[in-house]
């Protein structure tokens, strides 16, 4: 049964921006998912095949449909190439909570982005759809998603 979700909406920070994931991110995408220095402290290992990207985006677009979650593009303002993705996913308003969820190219760690990334998301989430709860799953061996 598919049901009508809000659209996904696009959030802008100082340096970051948040957009819907397109068909036209299938590279960069795989890029990101493909670095074992981002999949580390995933629970699936880093992709080996650009289809896996293709796949991943025919599949996000095919479960909003079905469930509500908003699969971010993390993109530096001003540029429309993805550098990252911040995904708000286990949305149960019922419960009025979520999950977080996010990455990072690694040419840009360290500078303040991915918290920038996680604070338009969550205000989304907080101020937009009105949760109350988001859980991150962390590895605790992350040390910088644990700041």
């Amino acid at each position: 049964m598919s049901e009508d979700f809000p659209p996904i909406p696009e959030l802008a920070g100082e340096r970051v921006r948040l957009r819907a994931l397109a068909a036209h991110d299938a590279d960069a995408l795989f890029a990101l998912h493909s670095d074992p220095r981002v999949m580390r402290f995933w629970s699936f290992p880093a992709w080996t095949e650009r289809i896996q990207a293709v796949a991943h985006i025919e599949r996000m677009a095919r479960e909003r449909t079905q469930m509500e979650f908003y699969p971010w593009v993390a993109t530096l303002r001003g540029d429309d190439t993805l550098v990252g993705t911040c995904s708000l996913f286990g949305v149960h308003r019922e419960h009025l909570r979520g999950v977080i969820g996010y990455a990072l190219s690694p040419s840009l760690w360290g500078r303040g982005l991915a918290g920038e990334m996680l604070a338009l998301a969550l205000d989304h989430a907080f101020d937009g759809i009105g949760l109350n709860r988001i859980e991150a799953d962390i590895d605790p061996d992350n040390v910088a998603s644990c700041k």
